[in-house]
């Protein structure tokens, strides 16, 4: 959804059908940005306005709620429901409060604008703009069983499915997706309950300390947790769809083994903390091992074939493409 905006909330205290991101649209586009503005934009919702300068803002207790006022830093909220002791006012940004006739009176101007909604005031072509914002909301769940029905059918069609190793590897990749998606977001500092949950299982604020020390990155070019999200999602992809690389993914896991060692060794000695998402991937690399012992991937990785070239071009170009995704979302360090 749209975010809210002075007249997708104006529209909802009249309750006049109208969609969010249509009003957003148009809201934003709007010719002249000032009250006369806002009037004509009301008319197209069939919807009568008229401005006012108050003598005083006591007066605005006369008029019918809901109706728009100015604040004394330029912006404008709508005043839901008003007394000579009590407003309850409705923001831009969505947000609701409920003050004190004294404490509104006190950021009030005496500029107003009242709404006169017509009997039948609806957005104009209302109709196709909600059916276009059905489309719009049912997009990430039809891209998601997309997925799902391409992954399963891989899974199913290339074998993965014929041996319980192939299987618990499949779920060990996907784990580890999940696990550096939470590293990332630690990186990025972006709130994530589930991240700040799983970090303090070990340690308060421990995968923090961790992650801001000089080795949570690659030579300060790529952070681990970027990394950890190319590592996963690269093999994911090659044992469902290439099934003749698997034993040169075990070689790759092989490579991954020592800097687990180096990790482990770095949070006890070094950052003196302990990173519970961090060690989560290193365990994810050492089971990976255990299944590709197991299955007999491993005593198949010599002699090495020349496609393991280009597996670690596949590897890099994943690597380059998360750290230019993640370079978007804010500063890493």
């Amino acid at each position: 959804m749209k975010q809210p905006n002075l007249l997708s909330v104006l529209l909802t205290h009249l309750q006049v059908p109208f969609t969010p991101r249509y009003a957003a649209r148009v809201f934003n586009e709007m010719s002249f940005r000032s009250l006369f503005g806002f009037t004509k934009l009301l008319e197209s919702y069939g919807i009568r306005s008229q401005g006012y300068e108050l003598a005083s803002v006591t007066d605005c207790t006369s008029l019918p709620a809901p109706f728009v006022a100015g604040l004394d830093d330029g912006s404008y909220c709508v005043v839901c429901a008003i007394s000579p002791g009590e407003v309850t006012v409705a923001y831009p940004d969505g947000s609701n409060a409920t003050l004190a006739f004294t404490d509104f009176s006190a950021h009030a101007t005496r500029k107003v604008l009242c709404a006169y909604p017509a009997p039948d005031a609806i957005e104009p072509n209302y109709r196709r703009h909600r059916v276009e914002e059905a489309g719009e909301a049912v997009k990430p769940w039809i891209l998601a069983a997309t997925l799902v029905f391409i992954f399963s059918y891989l899974v199913i069609s290339e074998g993965v499915t014929h041996s319980v190793w192939t299987i618990i590897l499949t779920l060990l990749d996907l784990a580890g997706i999940y696990v550096s998606y939470l590293l990332i977001l630690k990186q990025l500092h972006i709130h994530s309950a589930t991240a700040e949950r799983v970090c303090g299982i070990i340690q308060e604020h421990g995968c923090s300390r961790v992650l801001a020390s000089s080795a949570s990155s690659v030579m300060g070019l790529f952070h681990w947790a970027e990394v950890g999200m190319a590592y996963f999602g690269v093999t994911l992809v090659v044992q469902i769809a290439i099934p003749a690389a698997w034993h040169m993914l075990a070689a790759v896991n092989l490579c991954c083994l020592p800097f687990s060692v180096w990790s482990v060794w770095y949070q006890r000695t070094k950052a003196k903390a302990w990173c519970t998402l961090c060690l989560t991937v290193q365990s994810i690399f050492w089971l990976q091992f255990l299944c590709y012992l197991a299955g007999g991937f491993v005593s198949a990785v010599w002699p090495l074939s020349s496609g393991i070239l280009l597996l670690g071009a596949v590897y890099l170009a994943a690597l380059l493409i998360i750290n230019r995704v993640t370079s978007y979302f804010g500063p890493t360090e």
